[in-house]
């Protein structure tokens, strides 16, 4: 359960059941909902969708408020070779999982890079980094992210060099023992319900109840 007042951004870590998947995610929390005309623009923002995909794929969306500053996947760090995806519908986004284990983590679309990170800058105490694989809290380590100064949420008013770029991560992939509580963040109303069944884009979308065919 959060219990701090003051929104704080910090680091949870996050993986696929069998661990071969690793990566941290920066949230602010307690959470601040944006206005359901806003929920597309570049904020945090936690969602359901009730298209086919996301409901039989069980995704529970995160997205972040600046992906290239907010994920880090630590293994694989050649993430769209070594990850298995799955393109539907319109083969835009990626949906993305574990070869081994077959779990969900993210959802992506852009461009990517592989950065090196230096360990004493993630902001994780020795449970986090341990959950990671990180030996210690000194040197640096090489990370696959959404590429910074190219990724753009969003499809509207792109300028030139910037890419439409999507990072969902799959809230049940972040790891236990955190201090988050999944069931507050619905009870709480922080989690939009996407009404795009039918591509209907986001007519009807709700803070209060799934839309039709979606599941709390």
């Amino acid at each position: 359960m959060t219990t701090e007042q003051t929104p704080t951004r910090r680091p949870y870590t996050g993986s696929c059941h069998c661990g071969a998947t690793k990566f941290v995610a920066y949230l602010t929390l307690p959470h601040a909902p944006p206005s359901l005309d806003e929920v597309m623009r570049r904020s945090q923002r936690f969602y359901r969708c009730n298209c086919t995909p996301c409901h039989k794929l069980g995704i529970f969306h995160v997205r972040l408020a600046d992906a290239p500053a907010d994920f880090l996947m630590f293994s694989p760090v050649d993430a769209e070779e070594s990850l298995g995806v799955y393109l539907c519908n319109a083969k835009l986004l990626s949906f993305m999982f574990c070869k081994a284990c077959g779990g969900r983590c993210i959802t992506f679309h852009g461009e990517s890079e592989v950065v090196d990170v230096d360990i004493a800058q993630l902001g994780l105490d020795d449970a986090g980094l341990k959950r990671l694989g990180l030996g210690g809290s000194e040197g640096t380590v090489k990370a696959w992210r959404p590429k910074k100064g190219r990724f753009m949420e969003g499809k509207e008013g792109l300028k030139e060099g910037e890419v439409y770029g999507y990072l969902s991560v799959n809230a049940y992939a972040l790891d236990a023992g955190q201090g988050l509580d999944l069931a507050e963040w619905t009870e709480k109303k922080w989690v939009s319900y996407l009404d795009a069944l039918d591509d209907q884009g986001h007519q009807g979308d709700s803070y209060e109840r799934p839309r039709l065919g979606g599941a709390y």
